[in-house]
């Protein structure tokens, strides 16, 4: 199997360690520093691996299910107590609830195939078609009070087009849940995406959601709700993000007037036929064509690594400084020969 060094030439003489628990992939930079499985409990942790690496870029990946469990309900930025004790301004790179000027936020990949049991490289196949069916269709946890919000206002509208509400919790498997799913939970799931307009892709325990992915791959509308989706850096290569999704914000939409919008967008015939398209050919020309697309290790950025190996590039072409935090770099085409 190859290691992902061998996807990245650009960055051959540029070593690094990232996902410890995966020992294949001795991916992008040496100055890229894995934190994992740390005490969320103990700022000194991080202090101590802070003064340990005298590296220039750090990726801080912690698995940090108890305390979204404990926060998740009580703030817009769940991990940022863990977060505050990165005072460096050094470029970090997460997946987790946090913003900084020294921060670039990555947004998750595809769900793994074996957590779904569906064959590997399942997500290379996508749905074509552009079709409108007037529908908007959710299905989720409870795990962030945007959710409950919205599901509260959006389940008394008896709207027979939104078929929005939560995941039956007493049911054993879902797709997304912590234990393995069943091949039909997840094929019913996504064909249920494929035959919808748009679907609501709302914050839960992280900014971002695996729904996201497999939304684009359905060609279906992603409705992002208090999410980071929106502030990737799709202009860096010349695509606008009203092409792609919705974006909408509690703290300046009231879920009222999302939904009253999110009415008038469905009625858009004209409007979801765009959109679908250029999902559609965003996913081809960008997310399919990942060199790491079909790598068997799971890592959470998958169908991104692009754009990460393209971003570490334009950080080590400043001498380690970030022009931005912006998770998508103008070299992105630039890797994939664009």
């Amino acid at each position: 199997m190859k290691k992902l060094s061998e996807y990245y030439p650009e960055l051959e003489n540029v070593w690094c360690e990232r996902f410890k628990e995966i020992p294949t992939v001795d991916t992008f930079s040496k100055q890229w520093i894995a934190t994992t499985n740390a005490n969320i409990d103990s700022n000194s942790i991080y202090e101590q691996s802070l003064r340990y690496y005298s590296k220039d870029i750090q990726l801080v990946y912690s698995k940090l299910y108890m305390m979204s469990v404990r926060y998740y309900k009580q703030g817009f930025l769940l991990d940022q107590p863990m977060m505050q004790c990165y005072t460096t301004d050094r470029p970090i790179f997460t997946s987790l609830d946090h913003k900084a000027n020294n921060v670039v936020n990555m947004p998750l990949g595809f769900m793994p195939n074996k957590r779904i049991s569906q064959e590997a490289n399942y997500y290379l196949n996508h749905n074509k078609q552009l079709e409108c069916f007037n529908l908007t269709y959710w299905r989720g946890r409870d795990t962030h009070e945007t959710r409950i919000k919205v599901l509260s206002h959006f389940s008394k509208s008896n709207e027979p087009n939104i078929d929005v509400q939560f995941w039956d919790l007493e049911r054993k498997y879902h797709p997304y849940n912590r234990s393995i799913t069943p091949y039909q939970y997840y094929a019913d799931y996504y064909n249920k995406l494929c035959h919808s307009d748009f679907f609501l892709i709302m914050r839960g325990d992280k900014p971002w959601t695996f729904s996201f992915m497999d939304c684009i791959r359905a060609t279906c509308i992603p409705v992002c709700i208090d999410t980071f989706y929106n502030s990737l850096g799709w202009s860096n290569i010349g695509i606008n993000p009203n092409d792609i999704f919705l974006d909408y914000n509690t703290q300046d939409w009231s879920i009222e007037e999302i939904y009253e919008d999110l009415l008038d967008q469905m009625n858009n015939r004209e409007k979801i036929l765009h959109m679908k398209n250029q999902i559609n050919i965003f996913y081809k020309k960008y997310i399919l064509s990942d060199r790491c697309i079909t790598i068997a290790n799971r890592t959470d950025q998958w169908g991104w690594h692009d754009f990460v190996a393209s971003k570490i590039l334009e950080i080590k072409n400043n001498n380690y400084k970030l022009l931005n935090n912006a998770f998508i770099s103008p070299l992105v085409k630039n890797i994939k020969n664009i």
